[in-house]
């Protein structure tokens, strides 16, 4: 969840094994790890932080995605399906996913 706005759901597995939305990528690339082969590369977010009181118009984590482009900011994005028994709330998740 993301400014009490669900950005993806699906099995544990799935989601920590290849996470889809931009936002769920940078909280599973926070988890610290004592195993050196399981740490991944931080994920640094930047940008404005958006008030939970005003959210921004389109994509709540926009101001914060470094995937984000205009559309972004005019199309909220609702759970769509993203592979099997999967959901994203991204309108870039099968770009982004397809370019990794």
């Amino acid at each position: 969840m993301y400014l009490g706005c669900v950005v993806e759901e699906g099995k544990a597995a799935d989601v920590f094994g290849a996470p889809a939305h931009p936002y769920t990528r940078a909280l599973i690339a926070a988890t610290p790890s004592i195993r050196p082969e399981a740490r991944r590369n931080k994920i640094v977010l930047s940008g404005e932080l958006p008030s939970a009181i005003k959210r921004p118009s389109g994509c709540v984590f926009r101001t914060r995605c470094a995937y984000a482009t205009t559309t972004c900011s005019e199309t909220v994005p609702t759970l769509s399906r993203f592979g099997e028994g999967r959901s994203v709330a991204c309108l870039r998740a099968a770009e982004i996913a397809a370019n990794k």
